[in-house]
């Protein structure tokens, strides 16, 4: 790895314009700021100015080298040999190139880095230019991470049981996450199922409670309908019991009416009535006006007992005031009037003829 550079980048911030839109088989155009040369050796490298960060310089070493070069059997290896240059070179022992960078401002991880790709690997060095000797020392480094790393048996060893360990705290942070994600997700589940039953419960009182309220009105609607049904029925019974009765009532009447006609048209009532009119014919006052061969027709009311309680000459066939006031008042002096031998002949309106002698 070490013998196949090709790139030595030494500037603060590399910066590529493109001007224009080169066609895809074009070489993308270098900024023209930038200062591009090759050393004997064959290395190219590019120098850029930037005024910020002021009193620093940032030199990176890009290798044209990366993990996809790799063997199946050699996987790892293209990141491993990048960490293995901060473990010692010729001039840095161990760590003692972190520790000197240190000494000079630069932290490892926030300015000091570097990265595998596919296709590179790159080194990350920021330097002060405080003193001159901090820009050779810095070169110094890139010479050697390209050319003398020690790769020291002992420190390949250590960082293979860092890596181990790093690698090992990792599958445990990881499962240890996957595990609180699993648990995260698991509580989700159960909040999610508690969740469902309490919807599903509550979707299945409602549904209860709706059932109830359908089942209720359908309960009053056939409670209310049967109770119609059997007002209805009620009310025709009693409507067909009072048509029986009305009818009934009606032949009782008929057949009384039938049986009151008969005794009234019968001998007994004729002389009945011929002894009212006998009554009220002894009761009478001839007027002086009367003339002989006089025929009135007289509607008279009484009680049961015979009392009379109106009289009212219809017509006489003589028209004479004097003789309808007699006849009245002969009606009433008569009362009370003669009882019928059958009380079932009684009438409580009289009509009679009565042609006084």
């Amino acid at each position: 790895m070490t013998r196949s550079l090709n790139a030595l980048l030494l500037a603060g911030l590399f910066t590529v314009a493109v001007a224009g839109q080169p066609g895809l088989s074009s070489p993308v155009p270098v900024d023209p700021t930038v200062k591009v040369a090759k050393l004997s050796n064959g290395l190219t490298y590019y120098i850029k100015k930037n005024a910020k960060p002021a009193d620093k310089v940032e030199l990176r070493l890009v290798v044209n080298a990366g993990s996809i070069l790799e063997r199946d059997d050699q996987q790892g290896v293209a990141h491993f040999v990048e960490h293995m240059a901060f473990n010692g070179t010729k001039s840095f022992q161990k760590n003692e190139l972190i520790s000197y960078l240190q000494t000079i401002g630069v932290q490892f991880g926030a300015d000091l880095n570097a990265l595998t790709n596919f296709d590179e690997t790159v080194y990350i060095l920021p330097v002060p230019t405080d003193k001159a000797e901090y820009l050779d020392t810095g070169l110094q480094i890139l010479t050697e991470w390209a050319s003398a790393i020690t790769l020291d048996p002992a420190e390949i060893e250590r960082k293979k049981e860092e890596e181990r360990l790093a690698q090992e705290k990792l599958e445990q942070e990881k499962k240890a996450a996957e595990q609180k994600e699993q648990e995260r997700l698991d509580a989700e589940k159960k909040e999610q199922e508690r969740l469902d039953h309490e919807k599903k419960e509550a979707e299945k009182k409602e549904a209860e409670k709706q059932a109830a309220a359908e089942k209720a009105a359908a309960d009053k609607k056939a409670a209310e309908k049967k109770k119609a049904e059997e007002a209805a029925a009620a009310k025709k019974a009693a409507d067909e019991k009072a048509r029986l009765a009305r009818e009934a009532e009606l032949r009782r009447s008929l057949e009384a009416e039938e049986r009151a006609n008969a005794m009234r048209n019968s001998d007994e009532a004729a002389r009945w009535h011929a002894s009212i009119v006998a009554k009220i014919q002894r009761a009478w006052i001839k007027p002086a006006s009367a003339r002989p061969g006089v025929t009135c027709i007289v509607s008279v009311q009484q009680v049961p007992g015979g009392e009379v309680t109106a009289v009212r000459v219809n017509s006489c066939s003589i028209e004479d005031a004097a003789l309808r006031q007699s006849v009245e008042n002969a009606v009433y002096s008569a009362s009370p009037l003669p009882p019928p031998p059958d009380p079932a002949l009684f009438e409580r309106n009289l009509e009679l003829t009565f042609a006084p002698q």
